[in-house]
């Protein structure tokens, strides 16, 4: 019996005897539940410290832990158990290859999900609520910089000349670049919007003659929300480009507005005018009063200039607190009979 089975497994099929298969079986089936078996105490284990310390590092790799499937599993046990076996040099040439695209591969994801995690986490945190698009970018470019530097390791292990390959796509490039000129110039942009930050994601801005907040900052354009409700769509370009004006970095809010008095005012009046408007805006606690003067005599009425701050960025405030001034100059002016001048025109028929 011994003998029948001695010889049984003495029999050479492609170059190898069937217990060089049964060797290699016998590899495959331990290679392929070790790392299984391997994967998942890690994933328990991550897990537990996952629930105990609510460490953000082992949430991103038990995450990266989950991208490794079964079929890499069986990859990896089969070019190991193929190695005990005789094989032409082409085959193990092929074997070779691939199992480097698989690590490849493999370490590429797993890269790309800690690179993921990593910025996410960056986006969420406070501090850096307002650079998510730009770190959303980041990811992307990343990730494609991993796979051209990954294929460009199995390409050179696979005999292909890296260094002609790379010349002849820098020429390529160049093509690609001047006819891709003006995407690049708004990815550019984009950083640059990011990096400097001349604007955020909910400030409200005027460029050129359009006005409105700030929705999202793109890789190639900016959309911006109207005050009408329509959404206005720039090149990156475009915007560092052109003169903006941030309202949400203004600290307080300059207003300038005149008043037309009637020359028929008593002067004793028109000299305690500046004092009334600067008691009347005073009363306003979201106010400064900064000036009241007669600046000017007009043609047809003495023009008052009043100057003052709202203490805020907010508009809805800033036209609250004119609306009162406004009342309240109507109410003191009427008080003391004081007229505020009416343009009129008399039209002379031919």
């Amino acid at each position: 019996m011994i003998v029948a089975v001695a010889s049984l497994f003495a029999i050479q099929i492609l170059g190898n005897s069937l217990a060089a298969y049964a060797i290699a079986l016998g590899i495959f089936l331990i290679t392929f539940f070790a790392l299984h078996l391997l994967v998942f105490i890690l994933k328990n284990r991550l897990n537990a410290l996952a629930r105990k310390n609510k460490a953000y590092a082992d949430h991103a790799l038990l995450r990266a832990l989950h991208k490794i499937h079964p079929v890499e599993y069986v990859g990896g046990a089969l070019y190991l158990a193929l190695q005990t076996l005789a094989l032409s040099p082409l085959l193990d040439r092929i074997l070779s290859i691939g199992f480097l695209a698989l690590i490849t591969y493999v370490t590429i994801e797993v890269v790309s999900v800690l690179l993921t995690s990593f910025l996410q986490r960056a986006a969420s945190d406070e501090n850096h609520q307002h650079t998510a698009p730009m770190l959303i970018n980041l990811t992307i470019i990343g990730k494609g910089l991993l796979w051209v530097f990954g294929i460009c390791i199995v390409l050179s292990n696979a005999g292909v000349n890296i260094t002609s390959l790379i010349a002849g796509l820098g020429i390529g490039g160049v093509a690609v670049a001047l006819a891709l000129q003006s995407i690049l110039s708004d990815l550019f942009a984009s950083f640059a919007i990011q990096f400097d930050k001349p604007f955020l994601v909910g400030d409200t801005i005027i460029v050129g003659d359009k006005m409105g907040v700030v929705e999202k900052i793109g890789i190639k354009t900016t959309r911006i929300r109207a005050l009408q409700g329509e959404e206005i769509v720039f090149a990156n370009k475009q915007l560092t480009d052109a003169q903006i004006q941030n309202f949400k970095r203004m600290r307080e809010r300059r207003v300038v507005f005149s008043l037309n008095i009637t020359y028929e005012t008593p002067h004793l009046d028109l000299q305690e005018i500046p004092t009334l408007l600067r008691t009347i805006i005073e009363r306003q606690q979201a106010a400064r009063f900064e000036r009241a003067h007669l600046a000017s005599l007009g043609t047809t009425a003495l023009i008052f200039e009043v100057v003052y701050y709202v203490l805020s960025d907010n508009y809805r405030l800033y036209m609250d607190v004119q609306q009162q001034i406004n009342l309240d100059i109507l109410e003191a002016f009427s008080e003391r009979q004081i007229a505020i001048a009416h343009f009129s025109h008399t039209l002379f028929a031919q």
